[in-house]
């Protein structure tokens, strides 16, 4: 599939691009995501099956919406506000791709899209916590770097 075709498709009409993704052959390294392994680990606990390469492929393609609204950021306010609706609309086709891809029972689609959500909020303000001291107490980026935290 042609990028440009798949990014439009996605945005777009995402309930009938999520059954052409789930079709598709797909590798590890032809997707990209950095927590996985959460959505592959819940898999079960939702009634869906566990297929690693199929986690990839929701998570991959579910984001499209906010890497193209990333474009916007070089807006200050404006960035910010599309940002934010790009990225709940992510969510929302993150879900659409759970039954067809996951094989994810309907009824069981809003939880697991809900979980993985808040585990998702969770991992990335752990991660804030453990990687934010370790960054301004380098002297190198940040308040840091001006001697405010001395």
């Amino acid at each position: 599939m042609n990028l440009f075709e798949r990014v439009k498709n996605i945005l777009l009409q995402p309930r009938n691009e999520w059954p052409k993704i789930a079709s598709e052959t797909a590798t590890v390294q032809s997707l990209y995501a950095g927590y996985i392994l959460i959505l592959a680990t819940l898999a079960p606990t939702f009634g869906s099956e566990r297929n690693f390469v199929g986690s990839l492929k929701v998570v991959a393609y579910a984001y499209t919406a906010v890497w193209v609204a990333g474009i916007f950021r070089l807006i200050p306010v404006v960035g910010g506000i599309i940002g934010l609706i790009a990225g709940i609309y992510s969510i929302y086709t993150f879900y659409l791709g759970l039954p067809p891809v996951k094989k994810c029972p309907p009824a069981k689609a809003v939880a697991y899209t809900i979980v993985v959500l808040i585990c998702n909020i969770l991992l990335f303000w752990v991660l804030g916590l453990v990687l934010l001291p370790m960054v301004l107490g380098s002297g190198m980026i940040g308040m840091g770097a001006m001697g405010m935290f001395r």
